[in-house]
């Protein structure tokens, strides 16, 4: 709920927020928010729980790959923009006439909010999942304690800036 009343400030660059808006044709398919974009563009927002576990080790090779839950949001948000691609001049027709939002329908990025990387314990780990979370090619992976600290430096931010001005 409160990622839903502050979705704007939380997700800066972002206009307005349209919640579970169905982006399948002859299906349902439903991201949890589809995020306009400062510039008039769609961007899709898949929010996973914060204890969401980002990643498990392979002993065998001593590294980490993205445990199960996470895979599933990768493909689960890789589909939301495929069908947001092929339909696209259709879920434009639907903005425009639902919402009185007319916007370009092109190249979606996708972003998951998930889990929590302060439960990392070691280097490798935190290297490793920012090897595999920098791999993905449409989607930004933003963890819970990585949203927390880019609001606390954007209010650092915007603290610095008005005392400048004053």
């Amino acid at each position: 709920n409160f990622i839903e009343k502050n979705i704007l400030i939380i997700q800066q660059g972002y206009i307005k927020p349209i919640e579970k808006m169905n982006i399948g044709i002859g299906n349902i398919k439903f991201p949890d928010f589809s995020l306009v974009t400062h510039d008039n563009y769609l961007d899709i927002l898949e929010i996973k729980k914060p204890n969401t576990i980002l990643i498990k080790h392979d002993e065998s090779r001593d590294n980490y790959f993205f445990d199960t839950e996470l895979s599933k949001a990768v493909i689960q948000v890789e589909n939301y923009l495929s069908n947001i691609t092929t339909h696209r001049d259709a879920i434009r027709n639907y903005l425009k006439d639902t919402h009185k939002i007319d916007l370009q329908v092109l190249k979606p990025r996708g972003i998951i909010l998930a889990g929590n990387t302060e439960k990392f314990t070691t280097q490798k780990e935190k290297d490793d999942f920012r090897l595999l979370s920098h791999s993905l090619k449409n989607i930004t992976l933003v963890t819970y304690d990585e949203l927390l600290m880019r609001l606390k430096n954007y209010i650092k931010v915007l603290e610095e800036f008005g005392a400048k001005v004053t």
